[in-house]
């Protein structure tokens, strides 16, 4: 069974349709840093893999050509196995 996510918690992000990135940063795949807010768009400049954790904690792995950007995912982790560089988010 998926976990839920906290609605309340959530509806403190400010994501919606209409919503932009208001910050972002230069990101270094690492299992340990978790984000929060988490990441409304990631982008990769160099190609190849995003492991990406969900906000149920669901990791994902993506293969990305050069340039790739993921909006439609709040993302908590970008994770060390990620092979793609260049990475940064927003949130």
């Amino acid at each position: 069974m998926a976990a839920v996510v906290n609605a309340a918690k959530l509806a403190s992000y400010d994501v919606g349709p209409e919503s932009m990135c208001r910050n972002h940063v230069a990101v270094t795949a690492l299992d340990a840093t978790t984000y929060d807010p988490p990441l409304r768009v990631v982008f990769a400049a160099v190609a190849g893999t995003l492991v990406l954790t969900d906000m149920n904690d669901a990791d994902a792995t993506y293969t990305v050509p050069a340039g790739a950007v993921i909006n439609w995912l709040l993302v908590k982790k970008v994770k060390t196995a990620s092979t793609a560089t260049g990475i940064v988010g927003g949130w």
